[in-house]
Protein backbone atom coordinates (compact mmCIF):
# COMPACT_ATOMS: atom_id res chain seq x y z
CA UNK A 1 0.00 0.00 0.00
CA UNK A 2 2.94 2.24 0.84
CA UNK A 3 4.18 1.79 -2.96
CA UNK A 4 1.50 2.49 -4.21
CA UNK A 5 0.67 5.59 -2.82
CA UNK A 6 4.32 6.63 -3.10
CA UNK A 7 3.88 5.70 -6.49
CA UNK A 8 0.74 7.79 -6.74
CA UNK A 9 2.11 11.38 -5.52
CA UNK A 10 4.76 10.99 -8.60
CA UNK A 11 2.38 10.52 -10.78
CA UNK A 12 1.00 13.94 -9.38
CA UNK A 13 3.55 16.11 -8.81
CA UNK A 14 5.35 15.24 -12.37
CA UNK A 15 4.88 18.00 -14.43
CA UNK A 16 2.91 17.07 -17.11
CA UNK A 17 -0.34 16.40 -14.66
CA UNK A 18 0.57 19.97 -12.94
CA UNK A 19 0.67 21.75 -16.57
CA UNK A 20 -2.64 19.95 -17.71
CA UNK A 21 -4.29 21.24 -14.39
CA UNK A 22 -2.95 25.07 -15.12
CA UNK A 23 -4.31 24.37 -18.59
CA UNK A 24 -7.98 23.38 -17.22
CA UNK A 25 -8.13 26.17 -14.95
CA UNK A 26 -6.84 28.95 -17.25
CA UNK A 27 -9.21 27.51 -20.13
CA UNK A 28 -12.39 27.28 -18.00
CA UNK A 29 -11.30 30.92 -16.98
CA UNK A 30 -10.59 32.19 -20.07
CA UNK A 31 -14.28 30.31 -21.34
CA UNK A 32 -16.27 32.13 -19.22
CA UNK A 33 -14.37 35.46 -20.38
CA UNK A 34 -15.24 34.32 -24.40
CA UNK A 35 -19.03 33.76 -22.84
CA UNK A 36 -19.20 36.87 -21.26
CA UNK A 37 -17.91 38.82 -24.52
CA UNK A 38 -19.97 37.79 -26.97
CA UNK A 39 -23.11 37.51 -24.38
CA UNK A 40 -23.16 41.24 -23.12
CA UNK A 41 -20.50 42.84 -25.94
CA UNK A 42 -21.06 41.39 -29.45
CA UNK A 43 -24.50 40.15 -29.43
CA UNK A 44 -25.96 43.39 -28.25
CA UNK A 45 -24.29 45.46 -31.06
CA UNK A 46 -25.46 42.78 -33.38
CA UNK A 47 -28.61 43.02 -32.19
CA UNK A 48 -29.29 46.60 -32.70
CA UNK A 49 -28.77 46.04 -36.12
CA UNK A 50 -31.00 43.51 -35.98
CA UNK A 51 -33.91 44.49 -34.35
CA UNK A 52 -33.42 42.56 -30.75
CA UNK A 53 -30.90 43.63 -28.17
CA UNK A 54 -29.99 40.11 -27.43
CA UNK A 55 -29.20 37.44 -29.34
CA UNK A 56 -30.17 34.83 -27.16
CA UNK A 57 -33.48 35.98 -26.74
CA UNK A 58 -34.59 35.11 -30.00
CA UNK A 59 -37.27 32.73 -30.80
CA UNK A 60 -39.79 31.13 -33.37
CA UNK A 61 -43.32 31.24 -32.39
CA UNK A 62 -46.10 28.56 -33.89
CA UNK A 63 -49.59 28.90 -32.91
CA UNK A 64 -51.30 25.49 -33.52
CA UNK A 65 -54.67 23.58 -32.44
CA UNK A 66 -58.36 24.22 -33.81
CA UNK A 67 -58.68 28.17 -32.40
CA UNK A 68 -54.64 28.81 -32.37
CA UNK A 69 -54.84 29.19 -28.96
CA UNK A 70 -51.82 26.99 -28.10
CA UNK A 71 -47.99 28.24 -28.77
CA UNK A 72 -44.77 26.51 -29.50
CA UNK A 73 -41.90 28.78 -29.12
CA UNK A 74 -38.50 27.43 -30.56
CA UNK A 75 -35.62 29.34 -28.81
CA UNK A 76 -33.19 30.00 -31.40
CA UNK A 77 -31.51 32.58 -30.11
CA UNK A 78 -29.85 30.25 -27.39
CA UNK A 79 -28.65 27.81 -29.83
CA UNK A 80 -27.16 30.80 -32.47
CA UNK A 81 -25.62 32.29 -28.86
CA UNK A 82 -23.58 29.17 -28.05
CA UNK A 83 -22.66 28.82 -31.83
CA UNK A 84 -21.04 32.37 -31.56
CA UNK A 85 -19.39 31.08 -27.89
CA UNK A 86 -17.94 28.19 -29.74
CA UNK A 87 -16.46 29.85 -32.94
CA UNK A 88 -14.86 32.51 -31.30
CA UNK A 89 -13.34 30.45 -28.44
CA UNK A 90 -12.57 27.89 -31.26
CA UNK A 91 -11.03 30.58 -33.17
CA UNK A 92 -8.90 32.08 -30.28
CA UNK A 93 -7.54 28.26 -29.41
CA UNK A 94 -6.91 27.79 -32.62
CA UNK A 95 -4.70 30.75 -33.12
CA UNK A 96 -2.93 30.27 -29.64
CA UNK A 97 -1.84 26.94 -30.71
CA UNK A 98 -0.51 28.08 -34.22
CA UNK A 99 1.78 31.06 -31.89
CA UNK A 100 3.21 28.48 -29.56
CA UNK A 101 3.76 25.41 -32.43
CA UNK A 102 5.50 28.83 -34.62
CA UNK A 103 7.82 29.75 -31.15
CA UNK A 104 8.75 25.53 -30.44
CA UNK A 105 9.54 25.63 -33.96
CA UNK A 106 12.09 28.61 -33.99
CA UNK A 107 13.35 27.35 -30.62
CA UNK A 108 14.02 23.86 -32.34
CA UNK A 109 15.66 25.01 -35.36
CA UNK A 110 19.57 24.43 -34.52
CA UNK A 111 20.33 27.20 -37.67
CA UNK A 112 18.36 29.79 -35.97
CA UNK A 113 20.89 31.84 -33.88
CA UNK A 114 18.30 34.38 -31.95
CA UNK A 115 17.48 31.65 -29.58
CA UNK A 116 20.70 31.07 -27.46
CA UNK A 117 21.48 27.20 -26.91
CA UNK A 118 20.94 26.45 -23.45
CA UNK A 119 24.30 26.30 -22.00
CA UNK A 120 23.68 22.31 -20.70
CA UNK A 121 23.34 21.38 -24.39
CA UNK A 122 26.58 23.52 -24.88
CA UNK A 123 28.32 20.81 -22.58
CA UNK A 124 26.87 17.67 -23.69
CA UNK A 125 27.63 19.07 -27.29
CA UNK A 126 31.55 19.15 -26.36
CA UNK A 127 31.65 16.61 -24.31
CA UNK A 128 30.07 14.18 -27.11
CA UNK A 129 32.40 15.55 -29.72
CA UNK A 130 35.39 15.10 -27.08
CA UNK A 131 34.76 11.78 -27.12
CA UNK A 132 34.44 11.22 -30.05
CA UNK A 133 37.73 12.29 -30.76
CA UNK A 134 38.83 9.93 -28.03
CA UNK A 135 37.14 6.71 -29.81
CA UNK A 136 38.64 7.96 -33.42
CA UNK A 137 42.60 8.20 -31.60
CA UNK A 138 42.17 4.52 -30.22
Amino acid sequence: MKKFIQGYKKFLIRGNLMDLAVGIMVGTAFTGIVKSFVADILTPIVGLFLGKAKVSEWAYSIQYGEAKEQILTIPYGSFLQASIDFFILAFVVYSLVQVMNSLKEKAEDPQDNSVPTPKDIELLSEIRDLLKKENEKA
